[in-house]
């Protein structure tokens, strides 16, 4: 057993979008870390035919700028950030993790993204878009280096408590290190 078990009791969320329009200013330089999750989950999706692909809390729209056009529509509830994304010429809407709708696409992505949640939104957002045949999180393990947010900090505990959590939606559940201190899990329904 973790000795950081997943399921947090985390009470204080500091989502607001008065936060991430801060942050998206701070941090548009700041991006190589994600920029390799980015290209871990466009690899895996380029063996698939072309499919809607829905992310949540996309930041700076890493995804949706590298996918196909038109598949991709991502939610965020920045301001900043929608508007960012559709002078981009994206498909933005501005909308909380837990505010989420059956997808009714076939991948859900949320990448750096379920670890800022507080438990009430993040079960919210998992219950709302299990239904999609597909998903990928990123999340990080416990560390210690990672300083720009406490959640972080936190993290999520180890491999084997984050394959277990996520089967509560998927049953199957692969997850690999794609940088340090990071996870990356891929969770899909069998066909």
């Amino acid at each position: 057993m973790s000795t950081y078990p997943i399921e947090y009791t985390r009470t204080r969320n500091i989502n607001t979008p008065r936060y991430w329009d801060v942050a998206a200013k701070r941090m548009r330089d700041i991006t190589s870390g994600s920029v390799r999750v980015v290209r871990r989950v466009k690899a895996i999706l380029e063996g698939l035919p072309a499919m809607p692909v829905h992310e949540y809390g996309f930041g700076h729209t890493h995804l949706g700028g590298r996918l196909e056009p038109g598949i991709w529509h991502g939610f965020d509830f920045s301001p900043r950030t929608v508007e960012d994304a559709e002078e981009r010429g994206l498909r933005a809407t501005l909308r909380r993790c837990g505010d989420a709708e059956d997808p009714g696409c076939a991948c859900v992505v949320a990448l750096e993204t379920l670890e800022h949640l507080d438990h009430e939104e993040m079960m919210r957002f998992l219950n709302a878009v299990q239904t999609a045949p597909r998903a990928f999180f990123s999340v990080p393990l416990m560390s210690l280096r990672d300083t720009r947010f406490p959640q972080h900090m936190r993290g999520f505990g180890g491999g084997p408590d984050l394959i277990a959590f996520l089967q509560k939606w998927w049953p199957k559940v692969k997850q690999e290190v794609v940088r340090p201190h990071w996870r990356m899990a891929h969770c899909w329904r069998p066909a």
